[in-house]
């Protein structure tokens, strides 16, 4: 189970899904100051990132994003770095580029829930 709140950004998934998705962003372009869908050079690292609590330490997981296509998928096991396993966790979008480190998605809710889940039945 694998869902996305199109208005908070919210995730909620089960432990370990594998799902892969296409993350957009924009920026604000210098000349005009319009804002546009963001385009991947070459040299960019775009990385989604697992923390226990927002800003919080090291991630506990990432994933690279891919360049081409924009797209991220959840490699099998993941959910064995998460050290509660289910619950709560937060995640973020962040691109690297050299020294320019900027967060597209920012600390938004990440709910893992468990392998057998019911949903509101």
């Amino acid at each position: 189970m694998w869902e996305i709140n199109p208005e908070t950004l919210a995730i909620k998934c089960t432990l370990n899904d594998t799902p892969t998705f296409t993350v957009t962003a924009n920026v604000v372009d210098a000349d005009t100051g319009e804002v546009v869908p963001y385009v991947p050079e070459p040299e960019d690292k775009i990385v989604f990132a697992i923390r226990k609590g927002k800003k919080t330490g090291a991630p506990l997981v990432t994933f690279d994003i891919d360049n081409e296509d924009m797209t991220v998928t959840f490699e099998e096991g993941w959910g064995d770095s998460l050290p509660d396993g289910v619950g709560k966790y937060y995640y973020e979008v962040s691109l690297n580029r050299g020294s320019y480190h900027d967060t597209f998605i920012a600390s938004k809710t990440l709910l893992v829930l468990p392998e057998i889940y019911k949903g509101n039945n």
